[in-house]
């Protein structure tokens, strides 16, 4: 076997540029060095294909493109960016399909032989690796299920030899694992970038955002589509690439969800075998890729103990520790997460678990976050718990880190098959179809009876739906959202897909990949200096959002998606070769908190001088927020900031803060100044 190529140290990655098909430079100068004023400031450095020789290079005349890191790793920068030939291509790559399952190990790679070159990194060789699919057409046609090219990836390529004449292709993995917004122009420049503060940074993209786009954002935690909450601005979606030429621009998908037909139609301890390895494999590439000192997000639950019982059987073999942190609290009780971390640290005593005091938290954290890493408000409450852990790994030494994050989602609850999905969207033939598919299973009358009787009722589906989404309005802090949008957004989160994939999956990713609730992306942790500051990177892996393991679950047998009654029967029985039984057979993590009196009560006086500032400072803020809505939920969280009752009030009135924040931020001011 080769050498598996070093990792680079794990770093924000600003890649940003404008393409036109014409040739205008005076366009493509001027867009580019607007695009590149934010990280002018001299935290950054790297490589810029800025146009200087464009009477000699064919790629200057059609492209500027930029790439830049923190100062201290500028040299690392041209890994992101890459030329061979005719073909460019930039931007943040980690693939996972094809990295060696290396178990962990207290061992560091060797140092490269005196005089020897420069091995290359992973992230060469990853875009390398995608520029020779692109080059292939392996992107043309729409992958499925395990057939996807596993791993994150934003990033932007050049084809200078397309048959059209000179080619941009933006490409975005089908988790959608970092952002790529761009910007098509009413004369016809595409500009892009994996920072949407690049592209607020040209004139016309930089307006005040659309209140209608940061409520349904805010309701719904997405905008569907592409949407973002800036005119003028997408966002590529996950799974998707955006090709433009001579011709225009066009968008379309790579790669949808669906089940491995490998492995349809296995007996049941045959189909959990092959989940198991996958598994394996899922855990092992991102413990091997991530970054040189990775370590566990580990909070007990079904999801990060099989991802840290996963990590700790492959370092038994080789002796190695594997470094766990966990978020702990004396408040809001959490017996049964204690039980089953001391459960797993005596399954495997090489686990090495470091507590985070979660009564350290804030319930006013995450704001300068949220608009720092996608210019976006704020909607998580414990934005603040959830970066601590990062700041605990770095205080460790670890540069990276493996999650559990929407493994609950999309591995551990049952998802939906095509029959469901036939069923309830009344295609008859197709339904009768599946069904023998599924009888040939093995699957009993009595079973597809069942479904057709739950499915069969769309009404009261479509209805459920709604009512979910509208149980939100429980904290709703602005005018409520027209009908006619709730209805848009239900038909488009129960749109069918083909390919024998589930439809309830399009709201389930929508859950898990939207950008303010943190669940997929690497950590940036802000530095002092502003938004041109370069922040601290902790890489992030989430083993269970990977495709083919996502491809395993919905090829299995249903029967596996419950045991003995009890639900998350998949990832149970995933955790049977690496967890005790008495982890694997818990009940359903609870949902435990640090005590939100105490927080909410902490932050009130701050919270109250803040509101009166925005309502008084912010032009905006009475097309977000309803002031007499607004008082009202004040004047009950004064009265008992820990109601039991009161979520919806508390997480009213920190939505509203962190809208005051998020205008404030579009205004120009820093993380110290807004609100006061």
């Amino acid at each position: 076997m080769s050498a598996r190529p070093p990792a680079a140290p794990p770093a924000p990655v600003r890649m940003f540029g404008a393409f036109d098909a014409r040739g205008r430079r005076d366009l493509l100068d001027a867009a580019f060095a607007r695009m590149g004023a934010p990280l002018a400031g001299g935290a950054w450095a790297g490589p810029d294909l800025d146009g200087r020789d464009a009477d000699a290079d064919p790629a200057a005349r059609v492209l500027r493109l930029g790439l830049r890191l923190p100062l201290g790793l500028g040299a690392a920068a041209p890994g992101r960016l890459r030329r061979r030939g005719g073909r460019i291509i930039a931007g943040f790559a980690r693939l996972y399909e094809d990295a060696p399952a290396r178990a962990p190990s207290s061992n560091p790679a060797p140092d490269p032989a005196p005089g020897a070159p420069p091995p290359a990194t992973r992230d060469e060789a990853d875009l390398d690796r995608l520029a020779d699919l692109l080059g292939r057409g392996a992107f043309e046609t729409a992958r499925t299920g395990a057939a996807a090219v596993e791993g994150a990836y934003s990033v932007a390529a050049l084809d200078l030899e397309a048959p059209g004449g000179p080619a941009l292709t933006l490409l975005r993995d089908g988790m959608g694992h970092e952002p790529l917004p761009y910007a098509i122009r009413p004369d016809g420049l595409v500009l892009f970038s994996t920072w949407i503060h690049c592209l607020r940074a040209v004139p016309g993209l930089d307006g005040d955002p659309d209140p209608a786009a940061v409520g349904e954002f805010t309701l719904y935690a997405d905008l569907p589509d592409g949407g973002t909450v800036w005119p003028g601005i997408e966002e590529l979606p996950r799974g998707a690439l955006l090709r433009a030429d001579a011709s225009g621009a066009a968008r379309r998908v790579h790669w949808r969800p669906g089940p491995d037909p490998a492995l349809r139609g296995l007996a049941p301890g045959a189909a959990m075998e092959a989940g198991r390895e996958i598994a394996r494999e899922a855990v092992l590439s991102r413990w091997s890729r991530l970054g040189a000192r990775p370590s566990i997000l580990f909070s007990g639950g079904l999801d990060s103990s099989l991802v840290a019982g996963i990590a700790c059987e492959a370092g038994a073999r080789t002796g190695a520790v594997v470094p766990a942190v966990s978020s702990v609290s004396t408040e809001g009780a959490a017996p049964s997460e204690d039980a089953a971390r001391a459960a797993m640290q005596e399954r495997w005593p090489n686990l090495e678990v470091t507590p985070f005091r979660s009564e350290r938290a804030t319930a006013l954290g995450g704001s300068w976050e949220a608009w720092l890493r996608h210019g976006l408000p704020n909607i998580d409450a414990a934005a603040d718990t959830y970066f601590g852990m990062p700041r605990a790994m770095r205080a460790m030494g670890r540069d990276a880190a493996l999650g559990g994050f929407g493994g609950d989602m999309l591995v551990s609850h049952p998802l939906r098959d095509k029959f469901r999905d036939d069923v309830l969207h009344l295609r008859i033939g197709e339904a009768l179809r599946e069904a023998r598919a599924l009888r040939a299973e093995g699957h009993g009358r009595k079973y597809l009876f069942r479904l057709v009787f739950v499915m069969a009722s769309l009404r009261w589906r479509l209805n459920w739906l709604r009512a979910g989404r509208a149980g939100m309005d429980a904290a709703r802090i602005g005018p409520p959202i027209p009908p006619a949008r709730m209805e848009a957004w239900v038909r488009a989160r129960t749109a069918p897909f083909q390919h024998r994939a589930p439809s309830i999956l399009a709201a389930e990713l929508a859950g898990i990949e939207n950008a303010a609730t943190w669940t997929i992306c690497d950590f940036h942790l802000p530095a002092a200096g502003g938004l041109g500051a370069a922040p601290e990177a902790v890489a992030y892996g989430s083993p269970l959002l990977d495709t083919r393991l996502m491809a395993a679950v919905m090829a299995a047998p249903a029967g596996l998606k419950r045991l003995d009654g009890q639900r998350r029967g998949y990832i149970r029985r995933l955790l049977e070769p690496v967890a005790p039984e008495r982890v694997a057979r818990r009940p359903d993590k609870s949902g435990f908190q640090p005590d939100e009196a105490r927080l909410m009560a902490e932050a009130l006086p701050r919270v109250e001088a803040d509101l009166r500032a925005f309502a008084a400072d912010l032009p905006m803020w009475p097309e977000l927020v309803d002031p007499v809505l607004l008082e009202a939920r004040l004047a009950r969280v004064r009265a008992d900031p820990g109601a039991a009752d009161g979520f919806g009030d508390r997480l009213g009135v920190l939505r509203a803060w962190n809208h005051g924040r998020f205008l404030a931020f579009a205004a120009g001011a820093g993380p110290e100044d807004a609100g006061r």
